[in-house]
């Protein structure tokens, strides 16, 4: 509003006949501040459509499809090969169970449940370092786990500064040693001292 204030403003001036080139200059500047605060906002709509629009089923089923079939069962005792090969029957109650995680932000009553298994990284198991803890999950979690990792990497490149080169679409992790790499040999080349934090 203040930008659009300061435009109407100078947009008086320029009718009253007073130009000079800093109003000018004023001017263009104000309107080019304006431009990049409605991109902003466009931007930000546009991500809240494609993370806020509501789940499909194609979404869900994706998601279960990109799962691996011959992960372990989680505590229910169903692998992601039982879902695909018998979606036409599970499909529907599945999907709504999905649904209700994304319309409540919970999942119902006894959908929600989770072990710790100790899994022995020792033939012989004496002490309990001897074992890994691994955390078994329903298929629900990860089904869900999966489809907001999806949403959220439609617009986490723009949400993450381009300095950070690692996890990322389109961007590596040796990104920023091989920068590195090139400014001390152009340093070195031109026997320059540079200071790198």
């Amino acid at each position: 509003k203040d930008l659009k204030s300061k435009l109407s403003d100078i947009d008086k001036m320029l009718d009253q006949g007073g130009v000079t080139d800093d109003i000018l200059l004023s001017g263009m500047e104000v309107l080019k501040q304006l431009h990049d605060v409605q991109s902003s906002n466009n931007r930000d709509i546009m991500q809240k459509a494609k993370i806020q629009s509501p789940i499909s089923k194609d979404e869900i089923r994706t998601a279960i499809w990109g799962c691996g079939v011959d992960k372990f069962p989680g505590p229910n005792g169903f692998t992601f090969e039982f879902f695909r090969k018998y979606w036409a029957v599970v499909g529907p109650d599945f999907s709504t169970a999905v649904e209700w995680f994304f319309e409540h932000g919970d999942f119902a009553i006894g959908c929600n449940s989770s072990f710790v298994a100790l899994i022995p990284k020792v033939l012989d198991p004496k002490v309990v370092s001897d074992y890994r803890p691994i955390s078994l999950i329903g298929s629900l979690y990860k089904v869900v786990t999966k489809i907001l990792a999806t949403r959220l990497s439609l617009v986490i490149s723009d949400l993450i500064s381009d300095i950070q080169t690692a996890f990322l679409l389109n961007r590596q992790i040796l990104d920023g040693p091989f920068i590195i790499n090139e400014i001390l040999a152009q340093c070195k080349l031109k026997k320059q001292q540079a200071m790198i934090f």
